[in-house]
C-alpha cells in the first residue's frame, strides 16, 4: 500500500503497473528490514500484501484499486493519511531513486515543478541535477511550466527543443 500511496502522492506522470510495483516493492521491503540489496524478497508475500489490499474486507474498504489497464491507485483516504504530520510518512527513498534513475527528462521535469511547488526543494534539486546539462533544464523549462498547468498547448517545442540558447553558467545555491 506504501508504494502505490507514495506513487499517487509524488505525482508520478505515468501509470503504476505491477512490474514496476513489485520492484518497487521490493526495494521498499529491504529498506524496511535493513536488508542488503542481493537479498531475495518473498513473491507470495507480495501477492499476499497485493491481494489482501484490493479485496474489501466488512471492517474497511478497498484499498487500492486496479484500474484501466493494470495501473494501481490508492483509496483517497489514503493519500490523505499520508500527509497528515501525526499519521503520515515521507516518501520513500526507493521511490525517489527509482524516479530518477528511470523517467524520462520531461517526466523528471515535471515531477521537478511539483516537487517545487509543493516546497520540497531538496529533491526538487535532486530532480534537476539529473538532467545531463543545465542548458537542456533551461531548453526545457519554459515548455514544462505551460505544460505542467495545464495549458493545451503542446509540452515539446516546434524546434524539438534543439534551438540554439545563449550559454548558462550553473550557479551553485545554498541548501533551503
Amino acid at each position: 500500500m506504501r508504494v502505490i500511496t507514495d506513487w499517487a502522492r509524488l505525482g508520478v506522470p505515468r501509470h503504476l503497473h505491477r512490474k514496476v510495483l513489485r520492484a518497487l516493492y521490493e526495494a521498499y521491503w529491504r529498506q524496511k528490514t535493513g536488508s542488503p540489496s542481493t537479498t531475495a524478497v518473498s513473491m507470495s508475500g507480495f501477492r499476499e500484501a497485493r491481494d489482501w489490499a484490493t479485496s474489501p474486507d466488512t471492517d474497511r474498504p478497498r484499498l487500492i484499486d486496479i484500474v484501466g489497464a493494470g495501473h494501481h491507485q490508492p483509496h483517497p483516504l489514503l493519500t490523505v493519511v499520508a500527509k497528515e504530520p501525526d499519521t503520515g510518512w515521507p516518501v520513500a527513498g526507493p521511490l525517489w531513486t527509482y524516479v530518477t534513475r528511470t523517467l524520462p527528462l520531461r517526466e523528471r521535469l515535471l515531477l521537478a515543478l511539483q516537487t517545487f511547488d509543493r516546497g520540497d526543494y531538496p529533491h526538487t534539486r535532486r530532480l534537476l541535477t539529473t538532467c545531463s546539462h543545465p542548458k537542456t533544464v533551461a531548453r526545457w523549462l519554459p515548455y514544462s511550466l505551460p505544460w505542467a498547468y495545464g495549458s493545451t498547448a503542446s509540452p515539446v517545442p516546434a524546434d524539438g527543443g534543439n534551438a540554439s540558447l545563449p550559454p548558462t553558467t550553473p550557479t551553485p545555491h545554498p541548501e533551503p
